[in-house]
């Protein structure tokens, strides 16, 4: 992804959603810095310890919506009021219909007021990081800048993380 294929609008995001599985293998929506944490957080930490790691945050449901730690965010560097979440599950032959509800519910619960645009993608198996344990590329549109303060911050499964 040169730097003028970068999405500068929710709207320009969106219509790369069909591509972004292939994309993905070229392994730039990360910035360098980002990317070589990945790498050495994978180098370093052995899949079982990482499996482990996951399971934990997860808890026993083993089904979650978290923050992606490695984030993409030279994809998003011109969208400040996305959030790049996993949404982690045991079912390897979920549908994309049945995850969009149960994203939607998630994010948008039963809100009449208000809700959330977001879109989701899955990796190609070669791109996954954990590939035994599926899991979904989730983009939410809050609409409005996130400080950096709230974007960086870690959280587990139990405390999800959904403006109200």
């Amino acid at each position: 992804m040169t730097d003028n294929e970068i999405p500068r609008n929710w709207n320009q995001l969106v219509k790369l959603v069909p591509i972004l599985p292939q994309m993905a293998l070229e392994n730039n929506f990360r910035s360098p810095a980002v990317q070589s944490i990945y790498e050495a957080y994978s180098k370093h930490t052995p899949k079982d310890i990482r499996t482990q790691i996951l399971l934990k945050e997860l808890g026993e449901s083993k089904t979650g919506l978290l923050y992606n730690h490695f984030y993409y965010d030279r994809l998003l560097k011109h969208l400040p009021y996305v959030r790049h979440l996993c949404y982690w599950y045991s079912d390897p032959n979920k549908e994309d219909k049945q995850i969009f509800n149960e994203l939607n519910q998630i994010i948008n619960g039963e809100s009449k007021t208000f809700s959330y645009d977001f879109i989701f993608f899955t990796n190609l198996p070669q791109a996954k990081s954990i590939p035994e344990f599926p899991h979904t590329h989730i983009f939410v549109n809050y609409g409005f800048a996130i400080p950096k303060s709230e974007f960086f911050k870690p959280q587990l499964s139990q405390e999800l993380y959904v403006r109200n």
